[in-house]
């Protein structure tokens, strides 16, 4: 979560947070005030689960077009 200051106008000025998130969901717990930034293992492991879904769905389109 970032602040930014942003000046529409040279007469008004807001501040907004920005989120950065991979996914609509990790946004949501970001927003409810969760810490997603966990030691290193929890990451990788994570990161593998992440890249075996990732992984699952391109085989799943390859079959897809090869039917």
């Amino acid at each position: 979560l970032y602040k930014v200051s942003v000046s529409p106008h040279p007469e008004v000025e807001v501040t907004i947070t920005v989120n950065v998130a991979r996914s609509a969901d990790e946004a949501a717990a970001q927003s409810r005030g969760e810490n997603l930034s966990g030691p290193a293992s929890d990451r990788a492991e994570i990161r593998a689960a992440a890249e075996a879904l990732f992984e699952e769905a391109q085989a799943d389109a390859a079959a897809e077009n090869d039917a």
